[in-house]
């Protein structure tokens, strides 16, 4: 099925065909991903920091870079794993961090190469 939404494309609203649109709920996304040991290789599920000490005459300084070494993602493992367990549930408990994007990310400062957040789906 194709659709058409509108968007300030141009100058004032015009319509603009998407295509085929697929979409799924973020929950069983969420759950597909952390249900198959395949997936853990690209996952982190405990968050840490990371520090660069380039010589030993110099203090560590903090490198920022993933969500899952932000201070944000830190306080909240934290005050998971310090909350009250859901009776009898023995599951690891971990924050499933999610990065949303609307516009094309540039992947290098020398290229033109963009990173979109929706792609087509090829369906079998």
């Amino acid at each position: 099925m194709s659709h058409s939404i509108k968007g300030p494309f141009t100058p004032g609203q015009e319509k603009f065909d998407a295509g085929v649109l697929y979409h799924r709920k973020l929950v069983s996304v969420i759950r597909e991903k952390i249900s198959r040991p395949s997936s853990f290789a690209h996952l982190h599920f405990e968050p840490y920091e990371l520090f660069c000490q380039t010589d030993e005459a110099y203090e560590p300084v903090k490198v920022h870079g993933e969500l899952y070494s932000s201070k944000a993602f830190m306080d909240a493992h934290h005050d998971l794993q310090n909350s009250p367990r859901e009776h009898q549930c023995e599951l690891p408990r971990v924050i499933v961090g999610l990065m949303f994007a609307s516009d094309g990310t540039q992947l290098t400062m020398f290229s033109n190469n963009k990173l979109w957040p929706v792609y087509p789906c090829n369906r079998k």
